[in-house]
């Protein structure tokens, strides 16, 4: 948050210059920080920075008239920039006044991770996961436990997080010329030889006992086995939150093998992944146990799986037609015709289904894909804000779109207040606007249900209203 003006004081040289003077505070404390880092940004040119004093002033001299942005950072603050970014800084020769700019000091997540017997665990990675984004972010903050099996996750903006322990494998194909492991281990109730079998990445596999894998399971805080029972950890601005403790199984590895059942527009190519039961609730976020690809024939095999109830996940995208390619029935070699529009995305194919691994592992599942879901909706401006200017006209959303890592998109909205995403995967989704400009969503509503978090979806969706307003 920022607050106040700019002291602009004109020069003698023929192009007006200015300084600026501001001064950078704790938000809740207003203790000055130092060493603070202000830069100040405008298109084209890189941004001059200073450091804040021991009382956390900064000063900028011989800027010229223009439209600026002015963005701060410090240790163990979030990230501030002038009026939110709303508004640019505007600097003439005209004295304007002073700035304050407040950072929000930034929280941490404390903890043990402990064995089934309450034994330390050392290096392991734990990861806050944001609840602001419905699918597991690769970028999300982790730390890795010490001997003691203690962990320190910080820098943390405020607000709601699920702390876990997350343990997977990954089986691809050898890769050619890859080494050769003759020792052979047993999962379920195949012999697999590494790197001549498969390739498998993992984080998953402890060890292998008398011949048989043995995995770690995944653990949430506080002693949960799945993101749906996990402890929802609420971070407030600069608060440090302590006794967030993950227990750590391990269990007999086992497989799961079946096969997709294709259509002639969906291919025969896929991800196939095993997620975490949502019997409990819905997931948080989407993190899987295992994961692989089809074979031309679309058989998969899943392995490093202990026994567990679990959901298996299929997406696919086909391959748009190539540019120029004949459409059935048109004859090759026709006279070049006017350039056609982009032809619209491909659609999402995918398939969600429950499934009961027991210790001996499951074969020949069958999985059948269907066609991605589709959500309307009305975008609604706030009866207070009606005359506003510059209103969005576009809505942006996360959610498992295309495949389950998820992504940022948007929707355009007509003129008439509608829009439609389409080609959607089940699972969480949460949307924004543009607030560069000082609009947020002020309510989202399906049919009759407020949605206050994640909107979760599990099939075609029609009555969704966004209400929009303009931040005073």
């Amino acid at each position: 948050m920022l607050c106040g003006a700019v002291v602009v004081a004109a020069s003698s040289q023929s192009q007006a210059t200015t300084f600026i003077l501001g001064r950078v505070v704790d938000s809740q404390t207003r203790a000055p920080i130092a060493f603070a880092v202000v830069e100040l940004i405008t298109p084209n040119v890189r941004p001059p920075s200073k450091a804040t004093d021991q009382q956390g002033q900064f000063v900028f001299r011989d800027v010229k008239d223009g439209s600026y942005r002015l963005v701060v950072n410090a240790p163990g603050y979030r990230r501030a920039e002038y009026q939110g970014g709303i508004k640019r800084l505007e600097v003439s020769a005209k004295p304007i006044g002073d700035i304050e700019i407040r950072l929000e000091k930034l929280g941490s997540i404390h903890g043990r991770a402990v064995g089934p017997g309450g034994e330390p665990m050392a290096g392991v990675r734990v990861t806050a996961y944001d609840l602001a984004s419905p699918f597991a972010d690769p970028g999300a903050p982790e730390s890795r436990t010490d001997d003691r099996g203690a962990y320190v996750i910080g820098n943390l903006i405020p607000g709601r997080y699920i702390v876990g322990a997350h343990f997977w494998t990954v089986v691809t194909s050898p890769s050619p010329g890859a080494r050769q492991n003759s020792k052979a281990i047993q999962i379920g109730n195949d012999t697999f030889v590494p790197g001549q079998d498969y390739a498998i990445g993992s984080s998953a596999v402890a060890r292998a006992d008398n011949g048989r894998a043995i995995v770690r399971r995944s653990a949430f805080a506080t002693r949960a086995t799945s993101p749906g029972t996990a402890e929802v950890v609420t971070i407030g601005v600069g608060e440090n939150h302590l006794g967030a403790d993950l227990t750590i199984e391990t269990a007999v590895a086992t497989t799961v093998s079946g096969r997709v059942m294709a259509t002639p527009e969906s291919g025969s190519a896929f991800t196939v992944r095993l997620l975490f039961s949502e019997a409990a609730g819905p997931s948080p976020v989407v993190l899987s146990i295992a994961e692989t690809r089809t074979d031309a024939a679309g058989q998969f095999r899943l392995i490093g799986v202990p026994a567990g109830n679990y959901t298996i996940g299929v997406d696919a995208v086909p391959p748009p037609r190539a540019p120029g390619a004949a459409r059935r029935g048109e004859p090759a070699g026709r006279a070049a015709a006017p350039p056609a529009p982009p032809p619209p995305p491909p659609p999402v194919y995918f398939a969600r289904q429950p499934i009961v691994v027991p210790e001996s592992g499951v074969n020949d599942v069958t999985v059948a894909v269907r066609t991605g879901l589709t959500i309307r909706g009305r975008l609604m401006i706030d009866p207070a804000s009606a005359n506003e200017p510059n209103a969005p006209k576009t809505i942006n959303f996360n959610g498992p779109r295309v495949g389950i890592s998820g992504g940022t998109l948007n929707a355009p909205v007509s003129d008439a207040g509608t829009f439609t995403m389409t080609n959607l995967s089940p699972g969480g989704y949460s949307f924004f606007v543009d607030g560069s400009r000082g609009w947020h969503i002020s309510s989202i509503r399906a049919g009759n249900t407020r949605i206050d978090g994640l909107l979760q979806l599990t099939g075609d969706l029609s009555g969704l209203t966004i209400v929009i307003s303009k931040r005073k």
